[in-house]
């Protein structure tokens, strides 16, 4: 039987809330022809033993060192066999008016490489997923106070495109990879995730190489997933953040900067 729908999860020390995730995928997706790919970057935190539990219906793939998000993903994708491919976070929980609603606008529109959906925080607020190029000043004002103050909120409102329209699907630059599914034809033709990017804006990078390409990247305000969003990278100075930098001038050195 045909595999329409790949799903790929990349953990990594996610024992505590890639259950719930996955029993939540587990309710959204056609089961007979789909596939749940799990890969693990070498959790310490007792990840695989609770990833054992549901060794009969997923495929798990046991790295012995941390690949990053990119090389995690593409290592998922390598083995898939879907039509579509579903990447999500392992703290996303999808329900099936979401999932069907992405797969159903990917298959009436060949012209669209990625289609990802509206993000809500658990207290029900919009997390914003879409965005334009990722300017320096914009970045600033999200992280500074002052100079958010100096600059003011068009800046940030602007990058976040807090003026998309919420009730169509909105042809966008690029959407955050906690929850996209991608078209088989797309990735054929854009190719897989940059691993240079170790984790953040790989997801920025693959949008941006599929519009050079002619394939239109769309965000869905009418379907909801649930993100439990824990942003490390805004704790003070860690690996995190570290990673978000290097991330941000790799994507600049590939599309040029812009401030």
């Amino acid at each position: 039987m045909q595999i329409k729908l790949s799903v790929i999860i990349v953990t990594y020390n996610s024992s505590c809330i890639i259950s719930k995730c996955l029993y939540e995928l587990m309710t959204a997706i056609p089961v007979r022809i789909s596939e749940i790919i799990v890969v693990d970057n070498a959790s310490r935190d007792g990840t695989l033993e609770v990833l054992e539990n549901f060794k009969d219906k997923i495929k798990i793939i046991s790295l012995n060192n941390n690949v990053g998000f990119a090389g995690g993903i593409n290592r998922g994708i390598f083995i898939s066999k879907g039509e579509m491919v579903l990447i999500i976070n392992p703290d996303l929980i999808i329900n099936y008016e979401c999932l069907n609603g992405m797969i159903d606008f990917l298959s009436g529109h060949e012209e669209v490489g990625a289609v990802a959906p509206k993000l809500l925080y658990l207290n029900g607020k919009k997390q914003p997923s879409c965005r334009r190029y990722p300017i320096l000043r914009a970045i600033l004002c999200n992280r500074i106070t002052l100079i958010k103050r100096i600059m003011g909120d068009k800046v940030i409102d602007d990058f976040l495109m807090a003026d998309a329209d919420n009730s169509h699907p909105v042809e966008v630059e690029w959407v955050i990879g906690a929850c996209i599914l991608f078209s088989r034809k797309a990735l054929q033709d854009v190719g897989v995730f940059d691993e240079e990017f170790f984790l953040y804006y790989e997801d920025a990078d693959w949008c941006y190489r599929a519009r050079t390409l002619g394939w239109k990247v769309a965000y869905l305000p009418m379907v909801r997933a649930v993100h439990l969003y824990h942003r490390e990278s805004k704790k003070g100075v860690n690996k995190q953040l570290a990673w978000h930098i290097m991330s941000l001038l790799q994507f600049y050195r590939k599309h040029g900067f812009r401030f």
